[in-house]
């Protein structure tokens, strides 16, 4: 089981990953499709944040960020996720990891932007989102990973 101290790490780590890749984004990219099915790389920022935040159904929020500089969704992004009560702080990290690496994902590979995941990331969303629970935050992945084989470079 992974402690929430080593899960908040990760989220912090992911979120500055994220929000440096995007300090780099011209203000063009901003709009450019990503692998979100009808998603530009901002509304998928926007809906990652959102979940950190756990302010996903807050609409004020979206709107505001929806039309404000790509600095403040930035910002937001990376700022440090309010802090859920101890019941459910565990789980909603866990699910922000998943959040993060994979969104992330969906706007680098529409942008072009590589990027090598570190491994033990990679083995801690796998190993959450193969569980029921996790299956639910990841996409499905329980389901999805039905004859799934990874293979890992350790260079």
């Amino acid at each position: 089981m992974v402690s929430v101290q080593s899960t908040a790490q990760f989220v912090a780590a992911e979120q500055a990953d994220f929000a440096a890749m995007l300090r780099t984004l011209p203000p063009e990219e901003w709009s450019t499709p990503s692998l979100c099915s009808k998603w530009s790389v901002r509304d998928v920022v926007i809906h990652t944040a959102a979940h950190i935040h756990n302010q996903q159904n807050d609409h004020a929020v979206i709107s505001q960020f929806a039309s404000g500089s790509e600095e403040a969704l930035g910002a937001w992004l990376e700022s440090p996720p309010a802090e859920p009560t101890e019941s459910d702080y565990r789980s909603r990290r866990r699910f922000a990891r998943g959040e993060l690496m994979v969104h992330q994902q969906d706007v680098r590979r529409a942008l072009g932007i590589p990027r090598v995941i570190p491994s033990e990331r990679v083995q801690e969303v796998l190993a959450f989102s193969l569980q029921p629970i996790g299956s639910l935050g990841v996409a499905f992945g329980r389901e999805r990973a039905k004859g799934f084989a990874a293979r890992v470079d350790r260079n």
